[in-house]
């Protein structure tokens, strides 16, 4: 039986928490992806009845991100989600997305339309598997 899967080794960092209740523009966290071997996103949100939130994630040769651009879509393992109002039976589900590419500062932006004021909470989870992994994984 086995001890260890792939996600055994991941990394957790939430770049993302915020309450996107007015329309605009929310950025994360900036991510040096320099020590990971892979990258992949998982994200929440509590059910909510009104918005648009579309997320997209910056990536910058450097951390102060001042030529940062959107990760191109060839570059997106599955698709950027566009998270709607949601019906309760779709609130349950476990979405992920993972990216790659050679520039090694990351930042999650969501752009928020049509929130009609209401506390709509999101949380996007970062995963990693880092380069150097502990013996104990070996």
């Amino acid at each position: 039986m086995a001890t260890k899967d792939i996600r055994s080794q991941l990394v957790d960092i939430l770049p993302f928490v915020n309450n996107l209740n007015s329309d605009g523009s929310s950025n994360g966290l900036i991510i040096d992806t320099d020590e990971y071997l892979s990258i992949m996103f998982t994200y929440t949100m509590e059910p909510f009845s009104d918005g648009t939130h579309t997320v997209t994630v910056f990536h910058d040769d450097g951390a102060g991100f001042t030529t940062a651009s959107p990760i191109p879509d060839e570059n997106v393992l599955g698709s950027f989600p566009v998270i709607e109002a949601e019906t309760p039976q779709s609130t349950n589900i476990l979405r992920t997305w993972g990216i790659f590419g050679n520039k090694r500062f990351i930042r999650i932006t969501v752009v928020s339309t049509g929130t009609g004021g209401s506390q709509n909470r999101l949380k996007v989870h970062f995963m990693g598997i880092k380069k150097k992994v502990p013996v104990d994984f070996i």
